[in-house]
């Protein structure tokens, strides 16, 4: 029993996890973000890396959508009067295989876009020699765990909805009280986006305790700056639906290819918004990093 806790303290992954929950830098003092530069240096970066950002997702989008045409969950199927005249899965076994395979997807894309545009690699053929790594999969298991914790108020409001009235009344407010926390999950993850980019970038992730007395008093400035990827977000996919609304049937195969390419497309490009995003908040928080070490501020 001594071996095997000895060899587990020696593992890696928990001493990564340990040193998430130390007390290491709980008296850090909180660090100003700038709200212009939090808004639209995403943007900037966006812009100045346009050209390998739209090869890159280009090649990504070709791989979710050959995925989703041949597994049968093509954006077409999202249109009730479309889907019947295109292969259409209603399998939730094949769904959710679908879901996880495009997760690892685009993982893989969030990896190779972050060493792109912030770290030393630079677009070449192995940019899209598509490899599935180790990193990859740790990747994509946190980017489930964030998914998960922002779906929190769809959870909540999904059991309020369910809900059946008990007639007392305390257990009625502390069910309420209970459940509406989830309302609130995405605010406080919010606070720990940055961390994502360090992992990222292969550094040393602070504890959360260290992030979140760093991050403190910048709350709206995080959220103007959410707000604004996801203003963008809704107008790029309400604009998308609408201009496929009038296909006609006798190009429904084509078109049906087509849509899902070029909406995997820009759903990355609209994604390396948010991971910008992380890496904006870890470089106002932690400053600039160079050779995979913090400057100073």
């Amino acid at each position: 029993m001594k071996d095997f806790l000895s060899k587990f303290k020696e593992c890696s992954c928990c001493n990564t996890i340990c040193s998430l929950f130390s007390n290491e830098g709980a008296n850090t003092a909180s660090v100003k973000m700038s709200a212009i530069k939090l808004m639209f240096k995403p943007f900037g970066i966006f812009v100045n890396k346009i050209r390998e950002l739209f090869l890159l997702s280009s090649f990504y989008a070709l791989l979710i959508c050959v995925l989703a045409v041949v597994m049968g969950f093509t954006y077409i199927c999202m249109s009730s009067v479309l889907s019947g005249f295109f292969y259409c899965s209603n399998s939730n076994l094949m769904y959710f295989t679908y879901f996880f395979i495009k997760l690892f997807i685009l993982s893989a894309f969030v990896v190779r876009w972050y060493n792109i545009a912030f770290g030393n690699s630079a677009l070449s053929w192995k940019s899209f020699l598509f490899v599935p790594s180790v990193k990859d999969l740790r990747t994509t298991g946190i980017l489930a765990i964030y998914i998960l914790l922002n779906l929190m108020p769809v959870v909540s409001f999904y059991m309020l909805y369910l809900r059946v009235p008990n007639p007392d009344w305390v257990v009625e407010i502390t069910y309420f009280a209970v459940v509406s926390l989830g309302f609130f999950v995405p605010f406080v993850v919010m606070r720990f986006y940055s961390m994502f980019a360090f992992f990222l970038s292969g550094e040393k992730v602070p504890s959360f305790k260290a992030v979140w007395n760093i991050s403190k008093g910048n709350n709206l400035r995080i959220i103007m700056s959410l707000f604004l990827i996801l203003i963008v977000l809704l107008f790029a996919v309400n604009n998308f639906y609408r201009s496929f609304q009038t296909v006609e049937l006798d190009y429904v195969n084509y078109i049906g290819i087509m849509s899902e390419f070029l909406y995997d497309l820009v759903f990355l490009m609209l994604l390396s918004l948010l991971v910008n995003n992380c890496y904006v908040q870890k470089e106002l928080l932690f400053g600039e990093t160079k050779n995979g070490t913090d400057a100073d501020h």
